[in-house]
């Protein structure tokens, strides 16, 4: 059986502008190659992805997320106007929000490398940042449903 993407892998990525690329835009009577998620539905038991400028949506097999790999952390990415290292800026943002529990940037550092393998250890709010910064935090591009950005 085909691995799918489950909407709970790509809700939280919804408020933040979700990029698609078309693979079958020169079959699609709009011909868009890339999109920005708007919306989903169901049909057939299959997730269809709705896309601004585009037609009623897309299914898995006609589209892929575009996402940032976890290695990208450590490189420096432009988001919402401004470029940073986003593991950097991540360590700073815990230091200053759980001084007790972590003792230096390197730790933290440490601690959240460590941590991304299972994103269920981190802070709801790393998790949120991650989604902002379009990482793959559910491994999508590893499984082929996702390409990197």
């Amino acid at each position: 059986m085909k691995d799918k993407i489950k909407l709970e892998e790509i809700a939280g990525y919804f408020a933040y502008n979700l990029e698609i690329k078309i693979t079958n835009h020169d079959r699609d009577y709009v011909g868009l190659k890339k999109g920005i998620v708007k919306g989903y539905h169901f049909y057939a038991d299959i997730l269809h992805l709705s896309y601004i400028g585009g037609s009623a949506g897309k299914s898995q097999d006609e589209m892929k997320l575009i996402l940032r790999p976890l290695s990208d952390l450590t490189k420096e990415i432009e988001a919402n106007g401004s470029k940073f290292v986003p593991l950097d800026r991540l360590a700073e943002w815990l230091l200053n929000e759980e001084p007790d529990a972590l003792s230096s940037i390197h730790d933290t550092k440490a601690w959240l490398e460590y941590n991304l393998n299972d994103i269920s250890n981190l802070p709801y709010k790393i998790v949120k940042k991650l989604e902002s910064w379009h990482f793959d935090i559910h491994g999508l591009i590893k499984r082929g449903l996702a390409i990197k950005k």
